[in-house]
């Protein structure tokens, strides 16, 4: 059994669960956000815009002039959702902590 203390260069799976963990709260908690401050969305509309920003890949089903006029918060979290995806969320998280600049 592998153990975060042993020293034989194996990992254990919990060492790699943060990462999907925060990229997947990112689009439940973001997608939730755009469907409330966007009620003309559907719920899957605003997943879509999520998904589509932070990954890489995958179109989002939704029209450029509806994202244009979605309001400046939600297209803030879309921003952070891009550079998160574009950057790997744990340096983006890194670069927000702010306990990592003290040092």
């Amino acid at each position: 059994m592998n153990t975060p203390d042993n020293d034989n260069g194996n990992k254990s799976w919990h060492d790699n669960l943060p990462f999907p963990r925060h990229w997947l709260g990112y689009i439940a908690l973001g997608g939730l956000a755009i469907s409330l401050m966007a009620p003309e969305l559907q719920i899957a509309d605003a997943y879509s815009i999520v998904f589509s920003a932070i990954g890489v890949y995958g179109p989002s089903f939704v029209p450029v002039p509806v994202v244009i006029a979605l309001p400046g918060v939600a297209k803030a979290i879309l921003i952070v959702g891009m550079l998160a995806g574009r950057l790997e969320i744990l340096p983006l998280l890194v670069f927000f902590n702010l306990e990592a600049w003290r040092r």
